[in-house]
C-alpha cells in the first residue's frame, strides 16, 4: 500500500524517481537484450557454419573413399588389358610368323641349320651353321633374290676350326624399317 503523502510536490518527486528508475532499469535490460542478441546471433552463425564444415568435409572423405574406389577398379581393368592386348598381340604376330617361317622355309638349303630365330620390332634376326660356305652364300642369295626377303642381310660368317662348321647370322629387317635405314 501506498502512503498517504499530503504533500503533492514531494510525491511528485518520488513518483518522477520511481519513473526514473524504471526507466534506467528498462534501458538496462534492453541493452542487456541487445548485446545478447549481438553476442549470440554470431555464435549460432558460427556453430551453423561449423556444422556445414563437418558435413562437407564427411561428404568429402566420402567422395575420397569413392575416387580411391574407383582408381583401383581403373587401375584393375589396366592390370586385365594388359595381359588380353599382349596376348591379342601374340595371336596377330602368330599368323605373322607362321606365313614368315612357310615363306623363309621355302628358301632354305638343305645342310642349313638354325640355332636361334627370333622375331623383334625391327624385324627377324636368325643365327644358324652351315657344314659348306656355299651354303650360307646360297641361303642369303636365294633370300636376296625373293620379294619377302630382299632386305637381308649377312653379319657375318665364321669358321669354327676344330668342328668345320660356319656359323652366321642373318639379319631380315621390316620393309619399314629397312628403308628407314636405307635413308639414313
Amino acid at each position: 500500500m501506498r502512503e498517504l503523502n499530503l504533500i503533492p510536490y514531494e510525491m511528485k518527486e518520488k513518483n518522477i524517481k520511481s519513473q526514473k528508475n524504471r526507466k534506467y532499469a528498462s534501458y538496462g535490460i534492453l541493452v542487456l537484450c541487445i548485446v545478447f542478441i549481438i553476442a549470440y546471433f554470431p555464435l549460432v552463425y558460427s556453430n551453423n557454419l561449423e556444422k556445414k564444415a563437418t558435413n562437407i568435409k564427411i561428404e568429402l572423405d566420402n567422395k575420397a573413399y569413392i575416387t580411391e574406389n574407383y582408381n583401383q577398379v581403373v587401375a584393375s581393368i589396366n592390370g586385365i588389358k594388359l595381359p588380353i592386348s599382349l596376348a591379342e598381340e601374340v595371336d596377330n604376330n602368330k599368323v605373322f610368323l607362321s606365313t614368315t617361317i612357310d615363306n623363309l622355309s621355302k628358301y632354305v638349303p638343305k645342310n642349313i641349320n638354325f640355332t636361334t630365330f627370333s622375331y623383334q620390332e625391327g624385324g627377324i634376326y636368325i643365327d644358324g651353321e652351315s657344314s659348306s660356305y656355299n651354303s650360307c652364300c646360297e641361303f642369303i642369295a636365294n633370300l636376296e633374290l625373293s620379294k619377302e626377303f630382299s632386305t637381308a642381310i649377312i653379319s657375318n660368317i665364321n669358321l669354327e676350326e676344330e668342328t668345320r662348321i660356319y656359323s652366321f647370322t642373318i639379319t631380315i629387317p621390316q620393309k619399314g624399317v629397312a628403308n628407314d635405314e636405307q635413308t639414313k
